[in-house]
């Protein structure tokens, strides 16, 4: 995962997905998105799909954005580090 990662995976549950279209051998996987808010909802879908009701997103770069996007569809649920 990285040594940001396994420091987080100390203290709490760590999911770390991949962006479509970013892991390898998957570099079909991005058409299945078409623009950045089907991404947003894609990973609101997968916080669903896990039963994560309330979680802090971090991210870098990218991933912060997102993360930055995500909390803020989901306000009450989410804290995010930008």
């Amino acid at each position: 995962m990285g040594p940001f990662l396994d420091a987080l995976a100390e203290r709490f549950t760590v999911y770390a997905p991949e962006h479509p279209g970013t892991a390898p051998g998957e570099p079909d996987a991005i058409r299945e998105v078409d623009s950045l808010w089907d991404l947003i909802l894609c990973y609101d879908e997968l916080l669903e799909h896990l039963g994560l009701s309330e979680v802090m997103l971090v991210g870098h770069s990218f991933g912060a954005m997102m993360a930055c996007e995500v909390a803020a569809l989901r306000p009450r649920a989410s804290g995010a580090w930008c």
